[in-house]
């Protein structure tokens, strides 16, 4: 079954990039020459009518660069144009398609301003992350297309990301299709949330391994959303949702490796402490550093990435290191450890360095080999907890029949002594609960110490135990048959009245009598009969009345029922 799970999941993967990669195919990349010319200070909109016009007629002051490469900019550059010819091409309703990244710009088609984002100045908390779609005129082959732009971060500006030029229709399509990775992702991310807290809520004891897991796949889900496109068709507001990126970027690394140091050997945690530390304080230092204007979040990203490919494969290996130990729960980490960094760090050589090719985000698919090591670390406590939920029951079964067999009588299986205290406080208010009656019968075998003294206590004991066989056939569920001590029982009669338990007694006296215990020996039984009054009398009471009653039966020349009245 996990082979087909597995099977079925690879198969949607390899349906949602062949699907990504066929809509790309069908656009033009916009590949043409490109040329930039940097903008030493804002260019006022007359002056701007001149630099379209020198991109137009090819000036030789606008040089070529390797586009979508960012172009090569002086130091501290803010302010750059780019400008190429558009391709021919046969599209219904042509839209240019691309996401930019902390940049505001203005579009032009040959002199004419199509389109602007942003306010090409400084701004406080930059210009966030969004996609445009930027709609061209039917007859825009030949034209030239300039862009002039602006952004706080000398490293972001004049790049383009998924630059596409297609009909509107593809174009939607494409948008959609570019999350396709995290709506395959998203589900599971919130899936796996709801079991940790599930799971937590349900836990006698709360491990912290499941409150990191948690709350890594909480800042993941934040993650998914910030960086999806089809958040902005909902709410527009692509700054707080660069923070918002940024934020969970900070943070998943420190709650993964939370979770490697709740897993892995106890001689190697101390290792780990240090990388968590590690990401604590460059999470804390990007933050504080933004806060007071700095900036850090975005200059920080650079080192973060090549940082972090590097400590996490020092986590691997000691993570490695611990499963060859022996550790299982290291053994599932290091499946999860292994494919999400490294789909991260893919991602950061493609979206942030420009290394390699780069169209969507790969990390999404990391969160399943992640999920694996939940699933499994689920299923080991779940079945631990199995194990001690069957222990306990074995040990309560044990314990049952241990104080089942201390409340027993060995010679005349009867309830003993033990029984009778917790049996009578039961039967004492059960009756006062439920106002139905309750009566006792106190039984002593006649003379039983003659016969011991006559035939010895071997026999003594074959006359108790045919005695109680005898009075047990006499009795039925309501009953509990105690043996009080020596020749001395007691039977509780539930639901009965001191009428109906003095007939019965009396069916036990005749039966005893009627019946051979022992050859040559007549053998007879005296019974007091006494009913509980639930008046706020205590069960003590109960019983001194049943052994008066049993008394004057003796007095009274034995093998007789006495009632408590009469007395």
């Amino acid at each position: 079954m996990r082979e087909k799970n597995s099977f079925l999941i690879a198969k949607i993967m390899l349906l949602v990039f062949l699907l990504s990669n066929y809509s790309v195919a069908l656009c033009s990349e916009l590949n043409g020459e490109w040329k930039y010319h940097e903008g030493d200070s804002f260019v006022a909109e007359d002056k701007a009518e001149l630099w379209l016009q020198s991109a137009i007629a090819n000036d030789h002051e606008w040089k070529s660069f390797d586009f979508p490469q960012q172009p090569p900019l002086s130091v501290n550059t803010n302010v750059v144009w780019l400008t190429t010819t558009l391709p021919k091409g046969q599209y219904i309703r042509p839209l240019l398609f691309f996401t930019t990244t902390e940049q505001s710009f203005r579009v032009y088609l040959d002199k004419k301003m199509i389109y602007q984002y942003g306010d090409i100045q400084y701004k406080r908390f930059s210009y966030g992350m969004s996609w445009h779609m930027v709609a061209l005129p039917e007859k825009y082959e030949g034209k030239n297309l300039t862009f002039q732009m602006y952004s706080n971060y000398p490293d972001r500006l004049g790049i383009f990301d998924r630059m596409m030029l297609d009909d509107s229709v593809r174009q939607t399509i494409r948008l959609f299709q570019y999350d396709a990775m995290y709506v395959v992702a998203f589900p599971v991310t919130i899936f796996m949330i709801l079991i940790m807290i599930c799971y937590y809520l349900s836990m006698h004891k709360h491990y912290r391994l499941h409150v990191y897991a948690m709350i890594f796949f909480s800042f993941f889900a934040l993650w998914l959303v910030a960086a999806s496109n089809t958040k902005l068709l909902f709410l527009n507001f692509p700054v707080i949702w660069w923070y918002l990126l940024l934020l969970s970027v900070y943070s998943m690394p420190v709650f993964l490796n939370l979770t490697v140091y709740e897993v892995i050997e106890e001689s190697e945690k101390k290792k780990i402490k240090f990388v968590v530390a590690y990401y604590i304080t460059l999470a804390l230092i990007a933050l504080i550093g933004e806060c007071i204007g700095l900036s850090t979040m975005n200059y920080l990203l650079s080192p973060f990435y090549i940082s972090g490919g590097i400590v996490q494969t020092y986590v691997a290996y000691q993570l490695a290191v611990s499963a060859y130990r022996g550790n299982e729960d290291s053994k599932a980490l290091l499946i999860g450890l292994m494919g999400l960094p490294l789909a991260a760090l893919y991602d950061g050589l493609g979206a942030h360095f420009r290394i390699v090719p780069w169209v969507t985000h790969v990390t999404p698919l990391g969160i399943f080999a992640f999920a694996f090591f939940i699933l499994r670390i689920l299923s080991y406590n779940v079945r631990k907890e199995q194990e001690l939920a069957d222990l306990a029951l074995n040990l309560q079964d044990e314990i049952a029949v241990v104080t089942r067999k201390s409340q027993i009588d060995d010679l005349t299986k009867c309830y003993n002594r033990n029984k009778f205290n917790e049996a009578l406080e039961k039967e004492v208010a059960l009756s006062s609960h439920n106002t139905s009656p309750l009566s006792m019968l106190m039984i002593d075998i006649d003379l039983f110490k003659r016969i011991n003294d006559t035939y010895g206590h071997d026999v003594g004991d074959e006359v108790l135990i045919r005695f109680t066989e005898v009075i047990r056939t006499k009795l039925d569920k309501r009953h509990i048959f105690i043996r009080y001590g020596g020749e001395e029982f007691i039977i509780l009669c539930r639901d009965s009245d001191k009428v109906e338990a003095s007939q019965l007694a009396e069916l036990i006296r005749r039966t005893v009598e009627d019946t051979i215990l022992l050859e040559n020996e007549k053998i007879t039984c005296s019974i007091g009969v006494s009913q509980w009054r639930n008046t706020g009398t205590n069960s003590g009471n109960f019983l001194k009345r049943s052994d008066l009653a049993l008394y004057a039966a003796k007095n009274r020349g034995r093998n007789k029922v006495i009632v408590e009245d009469q007395i």
